[in-house]
């Protein structure tokens, strides 16, 4: 427990329009001793606004808090080419100074905060640039594995036959872009969850995010917290490069653990974010039970029993639950002995793209890729369509 749940990625999440789901951050250093809050775009503008400085600067500095702010990113567009959609994947890589823009946004919403010069040096000493490669090719190549993208589509789409009807198809145009062909009318229009109108290309977001999160997660080296949808895409991709690898079929590399009286901590945060004393003292008690927990062996109840020691006789007991899951890497002794014979060399030459090797190469350095995900979130992202 105490290997595997030492450091997490918690990708931003919105709980509404202009509020990020911080107390899933928050709730998440629960089970973790080093969070990381990865933003990007406008999600710092709305963590600085909505979270109070002196909320902040007490996570932190006393509980090991930390903001991963990543600028170059991959961004998803298309635009109409003859009989076909034209789907961009491009790779946004302006320069922004991460600290600077921190400075102008205290002093935009902050201009009379005592102490205000204080807060924006302590806050910047926290916030670490993400820098990654482009990664273009790689999700190009992603968009045209057609298992994958199916996978994908039919857990997209589970609840929603429209969308599913909807006949995409992805081939290389002759620039070497990706091309979206729809064999369906051209006057669909998708909508999302919400009810408002979306680019067609919107519901692909989660395989770019796959690629992204798992290039993060590995090269972080640590667990990570995201969307349901994307983490299912994770662990897929991640058994369809070790199986190619290892030349077997069929392999389960992940457990997947459950907590259903897990609590609603995360809303209850979210809805009185000035008032984190009472969960400041949760937090302060986990860090001795995950001490105990070091010296127990894993086994597939240990989360549940963590989670019921630490919250046993506390207010978090009257909250309404919500449960959450876990899927769990329990893979790495089959890898290493399926390939260390022949080396990771002549696998990565012959059957695995640049990409996908370098996740291998993580995985057996001992990488464990655990994902937390939220059942409060829908399950799954949905989507519908009808005619214009």
């Amino acid at each position: 427990m105490s290997n595997k749940f030492k450091k997490a990625v918690i990708i931003s999440k919105l709980s509404n329009v202009t509020h990020l789901d911080f107390g899933e951050v928050v709730e998440s250093m629960l089970f973790y001793e080093d969070v990381k809050f990865y933003v990007k775009d406008n999600e710092l503008e709305i963590l600085i606004k909505s979270v109070p400085p002196n909320i902040l600067i007490t996570l932190i500095e006393d509980y090991g808090l930390s903001i991963l702010w990543t600028n170059p990113h991959l961004l998803l567009a298309q635009k109409a080419k003859g009989q076909y959609i034209n789907f961009g994947v491009g790779f946004q890589n302006d320069t922004i100074d991460v600290h600077t823009k921190v400075a102008a946004l205290y002093d935009h919403y902050y201009p009379n905060k005592k102490g205000l010069k204080q807060i924006i040096n302590r806050v910047n000493d926290r916030i670490n640039t993400y820098h990654t490669e482009d990664i273009t090719q790689q999700v190009l190549d992603d968009l045209l594995d057609h298992e994958y993208i199916n996978y994908g589509l039919n857990r997209l789409a589970s609840n929603n036959e429209n969308l599913k009807r909807l006949g995409f198809h992805f081939f290389r145009d002759s620039d070497n872009s990706c091309l979206l062909e729809l064999k369906s009318p051209s006057n669909l229009q998708i909508f999302d969850s919400t009810g408002h109108a979306v680019q067609i290309c919107k519901p692909f977001e989660a395989f770019l995010h796959a690629r992204e999160q798992l290039v993060l997660a590995s090269s972080e080296q640590c667990n990570i917290s995201t969307l349901p949808l994307t983490a299912e895409l994770m662990t897929y991709k991640t058994n369809s490069i070790v199986q190619k690898a290892t030349d077997t079929s069929g392999l389960q590399l992940f457990q997947d653990e459950f907590i259903p009286n897990f609590h609603k901590i995360s809303e209850k945060i979210n809805s009185d974010i000035n008032n984190l004393e009472p969960f400041i003292k949760i937090l302060d008690k986990s860090r001795s039970i995950r001490k105990w927990l070091s010296e127990i062996e894993d086994d597939k109840n240990v989360l549940s029993d963590y989670y019921q020691k630490l919250t046993e006789t506390t207010w978090v007991e009257k909250l309404p639950t919500k449960g959450i899951r876990f899927l769990i890497f329990s893979g790495a002794g089959i890898i290493t002995d399926a390939i260390f014979p022949s080396g990771l060399g002549t696998i990565a030459g012959t059957l695995l793209g640049a990409g996908d090797a370098f996740i291998l190469d993580k995985l057996l350095h001992r990488w464990t890729p655990n994902y937390k995900l939220d059942k409060g979130l829908r399950s799954i992202q949905s989507y519908s369509a009808k005619l214009k």
